[in-house]
């Protein structure tokens, strides 16, 4: 008893006033919802109906806010079923053309309408012609602390002697007016309302298990009816086509508003268990209005709670039952079963109690049990420990029995710790065994890829070169040139493709490199911009530049990677944007240099700081920090995609709705940007655009611009003195051996063929070739082996083996390794197999088309500024017809280069379409230059 006496008292104080810090507060809540889930279904509110406006609704209308014209078609409607009240629980403060003027001849023959306002910190006016009338109510709901709507606002008083009803409270008294029922004063309790059979009480700010809780206006506890369909609904587009069932609207109050998801107008409520069971705004002043409707027609019973004192002695109770059952003894499964037994009982009396409408602590009353019974327990220990403590004595003169226990301990430890070194030990085994499996993980996707690369590239290498081949032949009808065109450009699209795959393959086994080049940052911009200018000026976008003064314009750096990042970000927002503007921002961060920056003395960015100096000694490689930003004004990226969008092959959901691309665009942009050094990383709002950013790593390098390259040319023929070199074209694909065959023939080159390793070595021996292009995987025996064995046998013969395979990297070291003087990867161009040949046969050809090197003029640059905008000589205009018709890239290239300096314009427009393949429209574009 003495245990009991102590434990009751103390246990029901601390956790009273633990309960009145509010730190059980969430718990209280939690057990209040539970009983709303779990409690049985109600029938249906046959009183209220809901128009609701959906997300099938939002499509048909076409555009939200709904216009004035379609909703006073809908009132209207309404109106004729002759409910007794209308809730309109849409925003009306503005007009929303057309047909405003009929919402408001609909406003004033409909006087049992009613309007919405906001009255809380962000207002929302009322339409100002119900205002005028008093026909308005407030829509704010009150939101505990974690987000849930759990009580109702009556009314409130937001300006002093105006007092507004809420939209669900004043639907409902103007329902139970038409049945002769009004609020009624209670005298002995002033606080308090009679309607019909239900007595009304204000909420207190530590009713049921809140404490110290805003009880501003007048507030109710919320009796929702839940969980499932507790209002009859039809949808706002049933109405507009009169799809409304009989009966459905007339002498029954109303309600219209928003259900749509995509409006954002849903509140999580005691009958929430995840984010598909919350309810829209409108259905909260529906369950208002029934709660009302309900309690003083029906005498349904709403959420009444007990006073303070009562709380208290109900906590004491429940202590006094935990203390007794942990005096029961030292048996704890007891004591925990019978604990738990309580709290079981505890539940079902606060559940029983709750389907009456009664709101009883059941948390603080569940805590006192246990804490009461623990207590209770331990005072019964410490007694215990008491008489324990009068042995010590005894126990003290057993020292050697003492020793041997401690003996014991310490062997059970070192037993203990053999076993968690062979537990240690096992595991190494294990992870040892876990990364052989990934290396030969690792290794078996090296393999898969690599064979990919070959069958993949092999036939691409025959598309792209037929296709090359056969678009020089000047008899192709316009129609079949298109078509050819098309066969090309969807080959280069998918060896982009691929590409992109084995590049980011590469950087995560880790092989990729950095290409370091000094290049002309400014120029590189330039051409980005330029190569988007056109595709963007269709779509009427602005496409724009912000380079900031203090920018280097000759850096050190991958320039390859650094293109494609920004190519892949100018696309993706080109790609996602249909109006406003797109910019490309480029800025230094952090720039190595005691002297001035490089864009000049003082000089700063549009609005930025200048760069950092660092204070090293000035040099002709000084580190610097690199800033870049793509900024557009397109369809955003939802804040749930952000984090899965740099993860290989995942497209955000307006990526899929356009269905292009691979996913993987993004994911190797943020690779190569920490390959080199720095970061990426991406802001987005849905509806306003993204902007992408990231900066890396360079050097700022004084140097001048390269030299251009001299143009390629075609080859037609060998020199009448050059001897009719022996090519072996050993390949096991026919299409393979056909494109080298018909390639080089026509130039006077005596070719054989092999489909194997061992057939090449038997022609090699026999026909001594002067050159071999060997294709490095063939069935029987591969190139490797047979480049080996040629070059064993072939003796003083110097014949020069040039590798062939799809796949780079590792095969051209292990080619060159193996005897083979060149390599070439497959899919190829034309101009790369014969500067190969004249690299190692010292041919000459005879040329279509020669280029004659320019004389130096000091007055070219002069001519430039002055012919930039003029005509393109005939002999340049033919250049880049035959570079056109021979969808050949590099001299297309070279050509539009050298055109530049008659008109800037048009080798800007060339560039552009050269870059999308639309050779048709190059020629279109150079014919109609002629003409003018």
């Amino acid at each position: 008893m003495k245990a009991i006496a102590i434990s009751t008292p103390t246990v029901a104080i601390l956790t009273i006033v633990v309960r009145l810090t509010g730190l059980l507060q969430l718990l209280e809540w939690a057990s209040f919802d539970l009983f709303f889930r779990i409690r049985p279904r109600e029938a249906r509110d046959e009183r209220i109906a809901i128009v609701t406006i959906d997300e099938s609704d939002l499509t048909e209308i076409g555009k939200w806010p709904m216009s004035d014209g379609l909703l006073a078609q809908a009132i209207d409607k309404i109106k004729a079923q002759n409910p007794r009240a209308i809730g309109l629980g849409l925003y009306r403060d503005l007009p929303v053309e057309p047909g405003h003027q009929q919402l408001l001849a609909t406003f004033k023959s409909t006087p049992n309408l009613i309007g919405i306002e906001k009255v809380s910190e962000e207002s929302v006016a009322p339409p100002p012609l119900l205002a005028s009338e008093d026909r308005v109510s407030f829509v704010d709901l009150i939101l505990d602390a974690d987000g849930k709507v759990r009580r109702a606002l009556v009314s409130l008083e937001p300006e002093p002697n105006r007092i507004v009803l809420s939209l669900g409270t004043r639907l409902a008294l103007t329902y139970l007016k038409a049945e002769g029922i009004e609020i009624e004063a209670i005298a002995e309790h002033p606080d308090r309302i009679r309607l019909g059979k239900g007595i009304f009480h204000p909420f207190e700010k530590n009713d049921g298990g809140y404490v110290n809780a805003n009880d501003r206006g007048y507030q109710m506890l919320l009796n929702f009816r839940g969980p499932g369909p507790s209002f009859r609904t039809i949808s706002i587009g049933d109405v507009l086509d009169g799809r409304i069932p009989d009966g459905l609207m007339g002498d029954r109050v109303v309600f219209v508003g928003v259900t749509a998801q995509s409006l954002n107008d849903f509140f999580y409520t005691p009958l929430s268990s995840n984010d598909r069971s919350t309810l829209s705004g409108v259905e909260i002043h529906a369950h208002v209005a029934s709660h009302i409707l309900a309690k003083a027609l029906d005498g349904r019973s709403g959420i009444e709670t007990w006073d303070d004192a009562i709380e208290g002695l109900w906590i004491v109770w429940w202590a006094g039952w935990g203390a007794l059952v942990g005096s029961m003894g030292l048996y704890h499964r007891r004591i925990v079963a019978a604990t738990v037994l309580l709290a079981i009982v505890l539940v079902a009396i606060a559940y029983g109690l709750f389907l009456q409408g009664w709101w009883i602590p059941v948390v603080p009353g569940a805590i006192a049990i246990a804490a009461a019974a623990v207590l209770a327990n331990s005072y019964l220990l410490w007694e215990k420990l008491n008489f324990s403590h009068q042995q010590l004595e005894e126990y003290a003169r057993t020292l050697e029995l003492k020793v041997k226990q401690r003996t014991q301990i310490l062997e059970r430890r070192s037993l203990e710790l053999e076993q968690k070194k062979n537990q240690l030990e096992w595991q190494t085994l294990e992870l040892k065994q876990a990364k052989e499996a990934a290396e030969a993980a690792n290794r078996a996707k090296s393999v898969f890829l690599a064979n990919m690369s070959h069958e993949l590239r092999s036939p691409l290498n025959a598309i792209l070169g037929f296709s090359q081949l056969i678009g020089h032949r000047s008899d192709l009808k316009a129609e079949d040139r298109k078509h050819l065109t098309i066969i090309h450009r969807s080959g280069e699209h998918l060896l982009r493709s691929i590409d992109n795959i084995l590049d980011f393959s590469k950087i995560e086994a880790g092989h990729s490199h950095l290409h370091l080049q000094v290049f002309d940052l400014y120029r590189e911009l330039d051409d980005l911009i330029d190569l988007f200018e056109l595709p963007s000026a269709e779509k009427g976008i602005a496409l724009e530049l912000e380079r900031s003064p203090d920018l280097p314009r000759w850096i050190r750096a991958d320039a390859v990677k650094l293109r494609q990042i920004v190519l892949n970000l100018l696309g993706n927002a080109l790609k996602f944007t249909e109006k406003g503007r797109i910019i490309l921002r480029a800025k230094v961060l952090a720039l190595e240099s005691s002297a001035a920056n490089p864009g000049g003395e003082g000089s700063k960015g549009d609005g930025d700081a200048p760069a950092q100096i660092l204070g090293e000694p000035p040099g002709t490689g000084r580190p610097c920090r690199l800033h870049f930003e793509v900024e557009d004004s397109g369809v955003g990226i939802a804040p749930e995609e952000l984090e899965q969008l740099f993860q290989p092959f995942v497209q955000t959901e307006s990526g899929r709705a356009i269905g292009r691309g691979t996913g993987l665009g993004l994911a190797i942009c943020r690779q190569f940007v920490e390959f080199m050094g720095g970061r990426m990383g991406v802001r987005s709002q849905v509806g306003r655009g993204s902007c992408f950013e990231f900066d890396l790593d360079g050097s700022w390098v004084e140097c001048e611009p390269p030299e251009a390259k001299a143009s390629p040319r075609w080859p037609v023929a060998l020199a009448a003195q050059v001897p009719p070199y022996r090519i072996l074209v050993a390949d096991d694909r026919p299409s393979n051996r056909q494109l080298l065959v018909e390639l080089l023939q026509p130039l006077g080159f005596q070719l054989a063929e092999a489909r194997d390793g061992w057939e090449a070595i038997a022609i090699a021996e026999q026909w001594q070739p002067d050159l071999i292009l060997m294709d490095l995987r063939m069935p029987k025996l591969n190139g490797y082996e047979a480049s080996q064995q040629i070059k064993a046998k072939m003796g003083e013969k110097k014949t020069a083996i040039v590798a062939l395979s799809a796949i780079g990297g590792s095969e051209e070291r292990t080619a060159r390794a193996a005897g083979c003087d060149d390599f070439l990867c497959k899919p190829f161009r034309e101009s790369d197999i014969f500067e190969t040949i004249e690299k190692h046969l010292q041919v000459r050809y005879v040329y279509e088309e020669a280029s004659k090197p320019e004389l130096e003029d000091p007055s070219r640059e002069s001519r430039f500024w002055e012919e930039r905008d003029g005509r393109l000589p005939s002999e340049a205009i033919e250049r880049l017809k035959t570079a056109t018709i021979r969808c050949d890239l590099e001299l297309l290239d070279e050509a539009i280069a050298s055109s530049r300096q008659y008109n800037v314009p048009l080798a800007e427009q060339l560039t552009q379409l050269a870059g999308e393949f639309e050779y048709d429209r190059i020629l279109e574009l150079l014919a109609k230059h002629e003409r003018t």
